[in-house]
């Protein structure tokens, strides 16, 4: 099958095991989360239903992406996403997202959530999602100051035999319907 969950990069182990980095301060070893490193300020790619590349009904998915506030941040809706402004001065912030808002489509049932990082794929017959960091309804990742495009594809529980595009013809087969939304993230400590 080639559908945009079987594209994931393996690498969620690896970002798993690496998830923590050691902070020395005097005599102390602390933990800290280890942050994405922040992208070249773009503007976020749009999936293939926002593109009109495929029709998407209502019984597809819709990714909905929410931010809360945690650890006495400022959380600000932006044209293009979110803005988080932190307090403590370390470089960082954890952000907190939220992707339970998310639509299942119309008699239908979501099945999965994937968050990813660093998409460059803009072809709009693959729109690779870059590397994946949680399968999580809800994630806690730490960024680094700077600008963040962060992606969430949903899937739901109905399967199209083939997903064609007029332009392009087709481009799935025997695959879950799927959605994404990417957004900037710009954190600022």
């Amino acid at each position: 099958m080639n559908s945009p969950r079987n594209r994931r990069f393996i690498g969620l182990i690896g970002m798993s095991a690496a998830a923590f980095g050691v902070l020395l301060t005097g005599s102390c070893v602390e933990q800290l989360p280890q942050a994405l490193a922040p992208e070249t300020a773009r503007v976020a790619i749009q999936s293939q239903c926002a593109q009109n590349v495929i029709n998407c009904t209502t019984s597809w998915p819709e990714a909905v992406v929410a931010v809360e506030s945690i650890g006495g941040q400022m959380v600000t809706l932006t044209d293009t996403g979110f803005l988080i402004e932190g307090t403590d001065g370390n470089g960082q912030e954890t952000v907190r997202l939220l992707g339970s808002d998310s639509v299942p489509g119309d008699g239908a049932t979501l099945t999965s959530f994937e968050w990813s990082f660093g998409a460059t794929d803009e072809d709009p017959t693959t729109l690779a999602s870059g590397t994946v960091f949680s399968d999580d309804e809800t994630e806690d990742v730490a960024l680094a100051t700077g600008f963040h495009y962060i992606r969430l594809t949903v899937e739901n529980d109905i399967i199209r035999e083939v997903i064609a595009s007029d332009e392009f013809g087709v481009l799935f087969q025997d695959t879950p319907s799927f959605d994404f939304i990417e957004l900037e993230i710009e954190v600022r400590d």
